[in-house]
């Protein structure tokens, strides 16, 4: 009840930036994923480079200092009643451990931070890194946060030049919040990359962070999807397969299991892990996705082949008529399509929004969602000066 509250006055009242997806309506990984890559392809457009760096905050929730988000809670206009309950809710703390039979004696948490678990807790962390994920995203760089993943980047000339930007300006203002929040960024974790189309690539310019120096990747993980450089997207779509196989061999180990339930399961384990952000590497028009649909296809005869338990020569077709299950490309063509329709229906100070608002007709250098918006423009586009609204419920 207190989230939901404090949810709704977030949004009616504008407290935190409007770059901190996660936690938050109408704000997903998918929709960060979007924005960071139209960043990237709008770079490339005017020759430049984008240069991101992602950091990681050790033991994010249990980290929380409860007078110091106390006093965050107040600097966003938070009114004192809910500030008061959270104190409550993070202070006084207790433990106990049961192992079988056994229960260990109650004792106080010294440091308790926020329950993980708890539908309060995620808000509650955004509040505590607004500060640190608060920064305008125009041509020359920007950043997003994912409750407690934060990523920046910069645009430049070249690898040089981008990396002393990284150095001088990201870098400081991290080292800041987390001497005032009482944090620690594992250093050993934080991924540098430089994304680039040129073929002559200067990977000898590295970043200090703290006593650590970060040197620049071939590829980094960002909300669960692994961009590479040039955004080719090989290595996550090898990841997803992988995965996906594997979760195909295990749903066909369970014995007993009649069509229709294996289906469900199918459907509710293996195409989720498929499906993931599809709108950051499938698109209508891409280069390689005949290729790409090609691969997973193999993950969609596995998994048919596993709701029928039918012979390894019968053809994919027949295998998803008889399964009831959509052809790959036709899947993922509606999942993007719905995905490019929904951006529609978001506020024009949404920052993704506004990444795509003037560039449904750009030609040269087109990323996936352009692809897809370009496809169905004549579909998803508003009429007029009207604007598309998504049902409140």
């Amino acid at each position: 009840m207190i989230a939901t509250r404090l949810s709704y006055i977030v949004e009616r009242y504008k407290l935190l930036p409007e770059n901190h997806f996660g936690a938050r309506p109408k704000r997903s990984a998918e929709q960060a994923l979007n924005l960071v890559i139209e960043k990237i392809f709008q770079a490339w457009r005017e020759h430049k480079i984008l240069t991101l760096v992602s950091f990681d905050v050790k033991g994010a929730f249990n980290g929380v200092h409860a007078h110091v988000l106390e006093q965050r809670l107040r600097a966003r206009r938070v009114l004192e009643q809910a500030v008061r309950w959270n104190r409550n809710f993070c202070s006084q703390r207790r433990a106990q451990i049961s192992l079988g039979r056994y229960e260990s004696e109650a004792k106080d948490i010294g440091y308790p931070g926020i329950p993980q678990g708890s539908p309060l807790s995620p808000l509650l962390y955004i509040f505590y890194n607004a500060d640190l994920v608060e920064r305008a995203i125009d041509a020359k760089g920007g950043a997003i946060g994912f409750v407690d993943d934060f990523n920046a980047w910069v645009v430049g000339d070249n690898e040089r030049q981008t990396t002393r930007l990284v150095q001088n300006t990201v870098i400081p203002h991290a080292e800041q919040w987390a001497k005032q929040s009482g944090a620690i960024f594992e250093t050993d974790k934080t991924s540098l990359i430089h994304f680039t189309r040129s073929k002559t690539y200067d990977d000898t310019r590295s970043l200090y962070f703290g006593n650590e120096e970060v040197k620049p990747q071939e590829s980094v993980k960002v909300l669960g999807v692994i961009l590479d450089k040039r955004l080719a997207m090989h290595q996550h779509v090898t990841k997803v397969v992988n995965k996906a196989t594997y979760a195909c061999i295990a749903l066909r180990s369970i014995k007993g299991v009649r069509p229709v339930q294996a289906r469900q399961l199918y459907r509710s384990c293996v195409l989720p892990i498929v499906d993931y952000a599809a709108s950051t590497r499938y698109g209508p028009g891409k280069q390689g996705t005949t290729k790409l649909i090609k691969t997973l296809e193999k993950t969609q005869r596995l998994g048919a082949r596993g709701v029928l338990r039918a012979w390894k020569a019968v053809s994919l077709p027949v295998l998803e008529a008889e399964a009831h299950l959509e052809d790959t490309k036709i899947r993922l063509d509606k999942k993007v399509a719905k995905h490019a329709a929904k951006i529609y229906t978001l506020e024009s100070t949404h920052p993704l929004r506004k990444a795509i608002s003037h560039r449904k007709g750009q030609r040269r250098i087109r990323s996936p969602l352009q692809g897809t918006i370009r496809e169905h423009i004549d579909r998803i586009r508003p009429c007029g000066e009207t604007t598309l609204q998504s049902n409140p419920a």
